[in-house]
């Protein structure tokens, strides 16, 4: 019986060199398809590194994907918090941990806005003040 050939990505970090293998397997056997230079992150974390001709649509979607996944990855650990056979923890202690999450995400999302907040603009009729 013959499993599906699928690729996966391995990142390794080597004393002087990081890498990323693109491996495909094929009928359970590892098959090395390219290595990747990877780069490193402010986060201390890598990535791989973008082509050349990348645009800066695809350079976004990379990023965006990546750190929204970092992100939520995060948030599910956070989660583990929860259990409260292995924490104690308080009512106010989780509403301070999410008040600070929160007030982030308004921030980031606010950073999205196309709209421009210096631009005049006219009360619209009948919303002027008395």
């Amino acid at each position: 019986m013959s499993d599906k050939p699928y690729q996966c990505g391995i990142p390794i970090q080597h004393v002087h060199h990081s890498l990323f293998i693109i491996v495909t397997k094929v009928d359970n056997v590892a098959h090395l398809c390219h290595i990747e230079p990877l780069v490193s992150t402010i986060e201390g974390t890598y990535m791989r590194k973008a082509p050349e001709s990348e645009t800066s649509r695809e350079r976004f979607a990379r990023l965006a994907t990546a750190r929204t996944n970092q992100v939520l990855r995060d948030l599910r650990v956070l989660g583990n918090c929860a259990n409260r056979q292995s924490y104690v923890y308080t009512k106010r202690d989780v509403d301070t941990i999410f008040a600070a999450i929160d007030r982030r995400v308004k921030e980031t999302k606010s950073k999205f806005q196309v709209e421009d907040a210096d631009a005049f603009r006219l009360p619209e009729a009948g919303s002027e003040t008395k």
